[in-house]
C-alpha cells in the first residue's frame, strides 16, 4: 500500500486532471464505475478507497479545459457562410475555441462574435452584401458547432485503448419537447419505444460517424456512454434498417447547406479534399 500511496503523491495532480476528464466525457457515470476506471488508469495500484479523496477538488473540475473538444473545433473544416475574409473566419473559430476552453455562457459568446463582425459592416469585400450574420444566426452557429465538438471530443476518449474495456455502446441522447425534431426523436427514443433511452451503437460501428449529432442547426442531442456492467438488452442497438430511417429524417437542409457552404468556401477541388478529411476523420479507428 505504501507504493500506492507515493504514486498517489508523485500523480496527483495527474489523477485529478483524469478524474475530471471521466466526468466530462462520462457524465452519467456512477460514482463506482468512475473510481474503478481512475484506479485502472493508475496502473491498478490505487484503490478505491486511495483515488476517492480526489473526487472533492471540485475546483479542479470546475475549470477543466475539455481538450479532445477542443482540439476537434481546432482541426475542423470551419466557415461561416457570407464571410469572404479567411482572418475573420479564424477569428469567429478563435471565440469559439475560447468558449470551449472557459465553458462561458452562450449569450457571451454571441456578444463576442457581433462584436468581430460588426467592423466589416458594409465591407463587401469581407461580408457579402456587407452584412453580417444576425445575433440569432450566430447563436445557431454556435450551438450547432459547440454540439458537434463536445461529442467528437468525448467519442474521442470513449474509443481510447485505455478506455475501450470499460464501454459496452454508446448511445444516442436528446431532449424531447416541443423543440425535438423527428431525426433526435427517433435515435433518441429507440424509434418511440422507449422515452428514457436511445438507440445504441456499437463502439466499433462505423455508422456512429454519419449519425453523430448534430444532425441538424442548433441540435442539442449528446452521445451517452454504456458502461460495462450497464444492463441494457441487445435489441437497443441500432440496426442497419433503423440507420437508413435515420438518415431520411436527418435535415437535408442542414446537410445540403454544411455541402454548400465548404464547396463556397473551398472551391471544388479543397471541398473535395475537405470531405476526404471528414470522411477519414469520422470513419477512421482514431478521431
Amino acid at each position: 500500500m505504501a507504493v500506492g500511496v507515493e504514486l498517489l503523491e508523485v500523480r496527483a495532480g495527474d489523477l485529478v486532471e483524469s478524474i475530471a476528464e471521466k466526468v466530462w466525457a462520462f457524465p452519467h457515470l456512477k460514482r463506482g464505475d468512475l473510481l474503478r476506471i481512475v484506479a485502472v488508469d493508475a496502473d491498478g495500484i490505487v484503490s478505491y478507497e486511495m483515488v476517492a479523496p480526489y473526487l472533492r477538488h471540485a475546483d479542479r473540475l470546475e475549470t477543466f479545459t475539455p481538450t479532445a473538444a477542443v482540439k476537434w473545433m481546432r482541426e475542423k473544416p470551419f466557415w461561416v457562410t457570407g464571410v469572404l475574409n479567411d482572418r475573420l473566419t479564424n477569428e469567429a473559430r478563435g471565440i469559439l475555441v475560447n468558449a470551449l476552453k472557459t465553458g462561458e455562457p452562450l449569450a457571451v459568446t454571441v456578444e463576442k462574435l457581433v462584436a468581430a463582425f460588426e467592423p466589416y459592416r458594409g465591407n463587401p469585400n469581407v461580408l457579402k452584401d456587407g452584412e453580417p450574420p444576425s445575433p440569432h444566426r450566430l447563436e445557431t452557429i454556435v450551438r450547432t458547432n459547440t454540439t458537434d465538438a463536445y461529442n467528437q471530443g468525448r467519442i474521442k476518449t470513449f474509443i481510447r485503448p485505455d478506455m475501450m474495456p470499460f464501454l459496452d455502446g454508446i448511445m444516442y441522447s436528446c431532449i424531447l419537447d416541443t423543440r425535438t425534431t423527428p431525426v433526435c426523436k427517433f435515435l433518441g427514443t429507440q424509434g418511440g419505444r422507449s422515452m428514457t433511452r436511445g438507440f445504441i451503437f456499437k463502439p466499433d460501428d462505423p455508422e456512429l460517424a454519419s449519425l453523430t449529432p448534430p444532425n441538424h442547426f442548433s441540435c442539442r442531442s449528446i452521445v451517452v456512454p454504456i458502461v460495462v456492467g450497464t444492463p441494457f438488452d441487445p435489441k437497443e442497438f441500432i440496426t442497419p434498417a433503423e440507420i437508413e430511417h435515420a438518415r431520411s429524417l436527418a435535415d437535408a437542409r442542414f446537410l445540403e447547406q454544411e455541402q454548400h457552404d465548404m464547396r463556397g468556401a473551398m472551391g471544388i477541388e479543397g471541398f473535395q479534399v475537405g470531405l476526404f478529411r471528414i470522411v477519414e476523420r469520422n470513419g477512421g479507428p482514431v478521431l
